[in-house]
């Protein structure tokens, strides 16, 4: 019996060394890389965002560090060659090179930051002005608002949204048939896909007091989904807000027949 636990006990140990040799090795080849991120007077940096990429492989892993300043990273299996980096907002970015020389079981990686420096920028501002908000745009056909001067139209039409519309370029005026009121049409469309707001809300009239105190603008759109109620042309009336000065207005358009007349074809 002792002569065979003798023959046993070498193939155990042989076993014992197979099992414990790789784990052992394993072991080994997990780096751990720590250090510590100051700035340029030496005060910890918290929230740097540290990265270690293996070299060869090029795996990278990343920490940010906390309160302190100190960060940890570990790379099971690591070959033991990393390329750090350390970004941080206002700092400028660093990037060095780490290498285990012996069986060091952590590798250090300190680093200090310099602040980011940035070029000298001369604004030169033109002087505020205030903004006109009446000023009359620019005629767009592509689709922007453009402001109805009624002033451009003779007094007997001054109220008429038709003809005030049609003073714009790209608009055509549609006289209306059998007494119906006027239309106008633009790109092409039909006039019953226009339509009149008065300040934002549908209004369905045809014709303004001439001496209504009011802006009006023309908004041209195919279809436009974010103002919906139309697919050619919204004519807007916005009335000026009310103030503690009353303001009134007032025309007159008169006619006389001795100086109106038709020519042959009208009298026939």
């Amino acid at each position: 019996m002792r002569c065979r636990m003798s023959h046993l006990l070498p193939l155990f140990c042989a076993v014992l060394l197979a099992v414990l040799l790789p784990l052992h090795s394993a072991n080994a080849q997990t780096d751990v890389i720590r250090g510590r991120v100051t700035d340029a007077d030496g005060a910890p940096l918290a929230g740097v965002r540290v990265t270690a990429t293996s070299i060869p492989g090029n795996v990278t892993r990343g920490t940010s560090t906390n309160g302190q300043g100190r960060f940890q990273i570990a790379f099971p299996g690591g070959p033991g060659d990393y390329i750090m980096g350390f970004a941080f907002f206002g700092y400028t970015f660093r990037q060095f090179e780490i290498k285990r020389l012996a069986d060091e079981d952590v590798l250090i990686a300190d680093a200090r930051l310099a602040p980011m420096e940035i070029d000298s920028v001369l604004v030169i501002a033109p002087k505020q002005e205030r903004v006109n908000r009446n000023a009359q745009q620019q005629p767009d056909l592509s689709g922007t608002e453009r402001f109805v001067n009624a002033g451009n139209l003779p007094a007997e039409l001054r109220g008429d949204i038709a003809a005030m519309a049609a003073s714009l370029p790209g608009v055509l005026l549609l006289p209306g048939l059998d007494g119906d009121a006027d239309g106008f049409s633009v790109l092409g469309l039909s006039g019953d896909q226009n339509n009149v707001t008065l300040n934002g809300l549908p209004s369905g009239t045809n014709t303004l007091p001439r001496d209504a105190a009011i802006t009006s603008t023309l908004t041209t759109s195919p279809y436009d989904v974010a103002r919906g109620g139309f697919s050619g042309a919204n004519f807007n009336i916005r009335s000026r807000s009310g103030s503690n000065y009353r303001t009134r207005g007032m025309s007159l358009v008169t006619t006389t027949p001795q100086m109106q007349w038709t020519d042959a074809a009208a009298r026939a």
